[in-house]
């Protein structure tokens, strides 16, 4: 799926209160929505375990690419949440 494509899926889940705050300091961290984000750790996972390959080919790309403000917060995000 690349950035141009119009996103028409919903999805939601529960959370604990804990779990939301995190999620809001890193999209604040970021500088991205909450759901930018959240597709960003779904991207960087299948990136990791390499099912991106399979499900989407490319389309993690241009999302991780506009995941700035820099490359290094991405990185750092892919080292917290593998550990």
């Amino acid at each position: 799926m690349s950035d141009t494509q119009i996103r028409t899926e919903r999805f939601t889940f529960l959370c604990s209160l804990p779990e939301r705050e995190l999620l809001r300091e890193l999209a604040k961290h970021l500088n991205r929505s909450q759901g930018d984000s959240v597709r960003l750790l779904i991207r960087l996972a299948a990136q990791e375990m390499q099912l991106d390959k399979k499900v989407g080919g490319d389309s993690h790309q241009s999302l991780h690419d506009n995941a700035q403000p820099n490359d290094s917060t991405a990185l750092s995000l892919s080292y917290q949440v593998t550990q």
